[in-house]
């Protein structure tokens, strides 16, 4: 069918079938208030219809039956969500439409919506398109926020489709594992800047981990000279004993006070006046970050030998790996490799 001007079906009731298979309406299709009643069949098709105008199905229009809109190519759509047919009953793989008027623009009610179509009834798993349309509806409309959450479900629904379709349960495991890393981290490229967050609560929790083992004297110098040094030495012995060195074939007496810890006292050192101050902010970031040196790993080291010292020298490895994946999962955002094509 081929109409110049507009169909209009306002508060008609339809028990069967109203088919405008491939037609062209050259103005608005109203179904303003309209009942199309045919369960377990099409109720409205409008698969291939292109409509120059506005499609209207609100003011208490309901559907009970298929609403087949596969192809369909349409201006504005005015709807309430309310009068859309119900889950299984709504296909709208490849309709495309410029707008939403006088309807809910918003990603939360729109992905309840695009949740009514069930690809399973029609031999498929996911359709993608409907999710790509909405997005650039929403960002054409200037919803950029919410474009962006309709793209992230749609990378979520498609990955998992994608693991249902392998064969290994190991394999599938795997991808889950995958898949779960990009999501939290960022947002399977959607949202790089989240890569960010994390990098920043490693950050503090490297802080407080590397900053309580320094003061329980679990960090030692990162320098063999110094390891080897009668400063640093003798002051792992207190005063009272005496230590022989194989330097100068002596036992000198130790440098600690009673109680005093031997990083406390080596910094009480005149030779190691010059050497750097350890800072738990910087030794954090310096271990997170691969690119930055700040020339706290060079200098510090957590002491396995101390009570502390092997949980920090642990979580230092530990942090070191999450730094190099988070900084490469950033970069793979910002560059759109993990988004699915």
């Amino acid at each position: 069918m081929k109409a110049g001007g507009s169909v209009i079906l306002r508060a008609a009731t339809v028990e069967g079938e109203v088919r405008l298979l491939g037609s062209h309406v050259g103005g608005d299709l109203d179904c303003t208030g309209a009942a199309f009643v045919n369960p377990g069949h099409n109720a409205l098709q409008l698969s291939r219809t292109l409509i120059e105008g506005a499609f209207f199905l609100r003011n208490g229009a309901e559907v009970k039956g298929l609403l087949d809109m596969q192809g369909a190519s349409i201006d504005t759509v005015h709807d309430e969500l309310a009068c859309w047919p119900g889950k299984g009953d709504v296909r709208l793989n490849r309709c495309r439409y410029g707008a939403f008027i006088d309807g809910p623009v918003d990603a939360r009610g729109r992905l309840a919506w695009l949740s009514l179509q069930t690809p399973e009834r029609w031999g498929e798993d996911f359709w993608p398109q409907p999710f790509e349309q909405l997005a650039t509806v929403f960002r054409g409309m200037g919803h950029d926020e919410d474009a962006r959450a309709v793209l992230i479900a749609k990378e979520r629904l498609q990955r998992r489709a994608r693991r249902k379709r392998a064969r290994s349960r190991l394999w599938r495991g795997m991808i889950a594992i995958k898949d779960g890393v990009l999501e939290v981290t960022v947002a399977y490229g959607r949202q790089p800047l989240l890569a960010f967050v994390w990098l920043t609560l490693f950050w503090l929790f490297g802080v407080v981990i590397f900053g309580y083992a320094e003061r329980q004297d679990a960090f030692k110098p990162n320098s063999p000279v110094v390891l080897r040094s009668p400063e640093w030495t003798l002051c792992g012995v207190g005063k009272s004993e005496q230590r022989f060195l194989a330097s100068t074939q002596q036992s000198v007496s130790g440098r600690a006070e009673a109680g005093q810890t031997q990083l406390a006292c080596f910094r009480e050192q005149w030779e190691a006046s010059s050497y750097p101050r350890f800072n738990a902010w910087m030794y954090s970031l310096d271990v997170l970050l691969p690119v930055l040196e700040m020339d706290q790993k060079a200098y510090w080291r957590p002491d396995p030998s101390k009570r502390w010292g092997t949980s920090a020298l642990t979580y230092f490895y530990f942090q070191s790996v999450v730094g190099w994946a988070l900084s490469l999962l950033a970069v793979a955002g910002f560059s759109g490799l993990v988004k699915s094509q």
